[in-house]
């Protein structure tokens, strides 16, 4: 179905702004063509703002609008030619070997670096904390270059709830305390389960997180005293694909 609105005060463009503003909205918004057709083969899109006809699925409702009204709509400096309203994600975790828990990421850009990382290594499943920045901030979805449409993610609301991992999954937390572990020489065990655990920005992982951590681990660095989370994170997905995920 396609449409034409030519007016900003369209009650349609007021409710797609509102779309932005909340966070408890059913639905979120990503922009480009690239991220179109990501969403597309999730079967997440149910409406597309477009400054020309799109060759999509009929059913998709279109909508042609203007150059005004697509910069207003926009989250970019530079306007995109599409932006697409989305609903979100249903939220679960699929059974696996390897689990990742964000706690308290507070960085978009982070967030979505360690989604993009993930997925590049072949991670795919992520619990974040009540307190991590939203998966469907726009900085995390184009830091994650549409990551977020491939993996699976559920929100951990209190530390009880994570501590029913423990059941099934090893604790490594990564941190910078004196106990620490070097990761280099910890040895994974390909027949084990393991939750990977990474904290906040400033402040590492939580107290109460961090004693329910069955090791402690640290990468080995020099001439500085620590690594951005999500370069962290990127470094041991890369070594994990190689020592642990591939065997």
């Amino acid at each position: 179905m396609i449409k034409e609105i030519t007016s900003i005060n369209n009650s349609l463009i007021k409710e797609t702004l509102n779309i932005l503003k909340d966070k408890k909205s059913k639905y979120f918004i990503v922009e480009s063509k690239h991220l179109l057709q990501m969403a597309l083969q999730s079967d997440l899109v149910i409406r597309v703002f477009t400054l020309e006809k799109l060759d999509i699925d009929d059913s998709i409702e279109q909508i042609i609008i203007n150059k005004k009204i697509m910069d207003k709509l926009s989250n970019l400096k530079n306007s995109s030619d599409v932006i697409c309203v989305c609903k979100k994600k249903d939220e679960f975790i699929k059974n696996d070997n390897l689990l990742i828990y964000l706690d308290y990421i507070q960085d978009p850009g982070n967030l979505g670096t360690i989604i993009r990382s993930g997925l590049a290594f072949g991670i795919k499943n992520f619990l974040l904390s009540k307190n991590c920045v939203s998966i469907y901030n726009f900085k995390t979805i184009m830091a994650s270059q549409g990551g977020i449409f491939d993996i699976n993610f559920k929100t951990i609301l209190e530390t009880n709830e994570l501590k029913e991992y423990k059941k099934t999954y090893t604790f490594l937390g990564f941190a910078l305390s004196d106990d620490c572990k070097n990761f280099n020489e910890f040895s994974f065990n390909k027949n084990e389960n393991y939750m990977l655990i990474f904290g906040n920005e400033g402040n590492g992982i939580s107290k109460d997180v961090l004693n329910i951590c069955d090791h402690k681990l640290i990468i080995p660095i020099k001439n500085i005293d620590s690594l951005n989370v999500a370069i962290c994170f990127s470094i041991v997905a890369y070594l994990l694909n190689i020592k642990y995920l591939n065997h």
